[in-house]
This record gives C-alpha cells, structure tokens and sequence, in this order.
C-alpha cells in the first residue's frame, strides 16, 4: 500500500475521532458555529454567541483546543490524499500541483480564524477594531473554498489527464 494512502488513512481516522470529541464540546448549539465564522460584523459576530448563552460560549471557548488538533489532521489528511491522488496522473498540470495543498492551506486560514474568534470572543464588546471582525469572516469563507474545492480540483485534474 502506498505510504500516502496510508498517512491519509490514519490521519482521517484521527480527524474523525478528533471531529466527534469537538462536537460532543460544542454540542447543539443553535445558531451553529458555521453560523458565527461567516460573520464580517462585530454585530453580526456578537449576535450568534448571545444567542448561544453562557453555557454555549463557555462550549466554544473550549473547543478550540481541539480545532487546532483537528486542522492539522486534516491538513495532513488532504495533502496525503492529494499526493496519492496526484500519483496516478501520468501529465500533471496546474491543478494536480495544487491539489495536495488545498487542505494544508485552508488549514493556515482555520488557524488563522481560530485566533481571531478566541481574540473577539474573549474581548469586551467595542474594544476591538470591525476590521478583525472582517478578517475572521474572510479568514473562514476562503477555509470553506479551499476545503470544498479539493473533490471538484481532483475531478478536473484526473478528467485532463484522460483527454
């Protein structure tokens, strides 16, 4: 079996383990934590933890040690996968290049959220600047487009390589 098949088999197995033990810390918050990380407004931002109470809030706040154990799970993950993927395409392009850093790189701008959310979640409401608000939004929204673009990415690049 190929190491990178194998690195991404293990590397899934720990993310899911990982994935449940921080749904089981956040449990059923509503609106759900997608909710808050597209948020590009203090309002907005403040809205979903409010709505959350304090038992939820306390939740979030904990669950980020775990997040952080989870994206690099699945950075490894996707770039193993990636590579593994990559290995079977006899002309490789852009795309086959790209394709086993998408999950790394959208693991930088979870992390990258994830300091700011802890930052803006722990800070007096005013006291931060809107444009950190903005920043955790963009921060997420470009996670989610790198994190949902891997299946389309290797389709394209696995189509190519057979025309």
């Amino acid at each position: 079996m190929n190491t990178a098949l194998v690195i991404a088999i293990l590397s899934l197995a720990a993310g899911a383990v990982v994935f449940v033990k921080m749904q089981r810390c956040l449990g059923k918050l509503k609106p759900n934590i997608i909710s808050l990380q597209l948020t590009f407004s203090e309002a907005s931002f403040r809205n979903v933890p409010q709505r959350w109470g304090t038992d939820g809030v306390t939740r979030f706040k904990a669950h980020f040690a775990l997040d952080y154990v989870f994206l690099l799970t699945y950075a490894i993950f996707g770039f193993s996968l990636g590579a593994w993927l990559t290995s079977y395409i006899s002309t490789p392009g852009a795309l086959s290049a790209v394709l086993p850093w998408l999950f790394p790189v959208a693991a930088v701008f979870d992390a990258a959220e994830n300091v700011l959310h802890q930052r803006l979640a722990s800070a007096d409401p005013g006291s931060q600047p809107e444009v950190l608000f903005i920043a955790a939004g963009v921060a997420a929204s470009v996670k989610w487009l790198l994190l949902l673009s891997f299946v389309p990415v290797a389709a394209v690049a696995a189509f190519a390589n057979a025309g």
